[in-house]
């Protein structure tokens, strides 16, 4: 029997193949800095990689910010007193958070296919496609990545225009995503590394199911 595809899959995505994009997005910017809104959440890079989950801290740690998919809202903590502030409202079915260094809390709501950006006394929401799965920022908080799953693809999304400003085609699912962060002030000379929600059979493999997709157990190497 041949081997069919592999467990699990991932996609590694080069920041300079984006580069055309944005670069006409940064002409664009350029033109329309003088009737640009408030500063942008773009910010100093902290050497971390970019990930996101239903819980995420300011950089300084003084607030955490969680997720609430059933109530479409997500809710400040001060870390100090543990005291909770009131919620606020997001878009239908908050999955994942992250922030900028600059502070501006980007919120990915699965059942809405949205971004919704808090941050400067604002709320922006921001329709990025079909499905989002996952998500993750730059180094300097300017871009958000999304994972499509419907779709197949990552949406490139400019935190500071606040649009969508291209869509990078995949495999089938991509769902986590995560983006390396070198320490540079460069969003540009960093990886997008992505893996797809999917589980197949391979021939030298023994299956195993836990109520989700079967995953392989794969002999140990002599």
């Amino acid at each position: 029997m041949s081997e069919r595809a592999p467990l699990w899959a991932a996609d590694h995505v080069r920041l300079s193949a984006l580069l055309p994009v944005l670069l006409a997005l940064a002409v664009v910017a350029g033109v329309t800095a003088c009737s640009a809104p408030g500063p942008g959440p773009a910010g100093e890079p902290d050497g971390l990689p970019s990930v996101s989950g239903p819980l995420a801290l300011t950089t300084d740690a003084r607030v955490l910010w969680v997720v609430n998919p059933d109530a479409n809202s997500v809710t400040p903590v001060n870390t100090a007193s543990l005291q909770a502030s009131v919620p606020i409202s997001v878009g239908v079915e908050p999955w994942s958070v992250a922030v900028t260094p600059n502070g501006a809390v980007v919120v990915m709501n699965r059942g809405g296919d949205s971004l919704t950006v808090i941050g400067d006394g604002r709320k922006t929401d921001l329709e990025v496609g079909a499905e989002p799965g996952g998500l993750a920022l730059s180094p300097t908080g300017r871009l958000a990545f999304v994972t499509l799953s419907s779709d197949a693809a990552v949406a490139v999304v400019d935190l500071e225009m606040f649009e969508v400003v291209g869509r990078v085609p995949l495999g089938a699912r991509p769902w986590a995503i995560a983006v390396t962060d070198d320490g540079d002030a460069d969003d540009f000379d960093e990886t997008v590394v992505i893996t797809h929600c999917i589980a197949r059979f391979r021939a030298e493999g023994v299956r195993a199911c836990r109520q989700g997709n079967p995953a392989i157990l794969l002999p140990r190497a002599s």
